[in-house]
């Protein structure tokens, strides 16, 4: 996607603006993989399910001035050149037991198992390039049910 933006070109001369017309492009895909197994357990049945969850992202984005010379409303001098980069690896566990009219549900999710971002940046209007790669933050959330 290619947006032209009608910023003046005086702001577009401060070092560090990304420009008037913005490239975007984003990529995603993921995918999963569960394995269910059910038996009889004392006077009921359980159910167990496990799996993991997969998914990455990528945003492409660019920064152009929106002249060139005199002329306006045109894909100028490139500003910004970045790539965002997020991916992340879920595994998961739930198992159920039905009892009659019973059902207990219980579960637990590992979020963010394998998640990371990174952002790669160059900006020639700068001359600056900067890589960053954060460690996510991982806190397992916990649950249970029962009706």
């Amino acid at each position: 996607m290619t947006q032209y933006q009608s910023i003046p070109t005086g702001p577009q001369a401060a070092p560090r603006h990304a420009g008037g017309v913005v490239d975007f492009d984003r990529d995603f895909f993921g995918g999963g993989a569960r394995w269910i197994a059910e038996r009889e357990l004392g006077a009921g049945r359980l159910t167990v399910t496990a799996g993991i969850d997969y998914d990455e992202a990528e945003d492409a984005r660019r920064g152009y001035q929106n002249f060139v010379g005199p002329t306006l409303g045109i894909k100028g001098a490139l500003r910004r050149n970045e790539t965002d980069t997020v991916t992340s690896t879920d595994p998961y566990l739930q198992a159920q037991w039905k009892q009659d009219a019973w059902l207990w549900t219980a579960g637990v999710r590992h979020p963010g198992s394998g998640s990371r971002w990174r952002t790669a940046t160059s900006s020639p209007a700068t001359g600056t390039t900067a890589d960053r790669c954060p460690t996510a933050r991982r806190r397992p959330p916990w649950g249970s049910l029962t009706r």
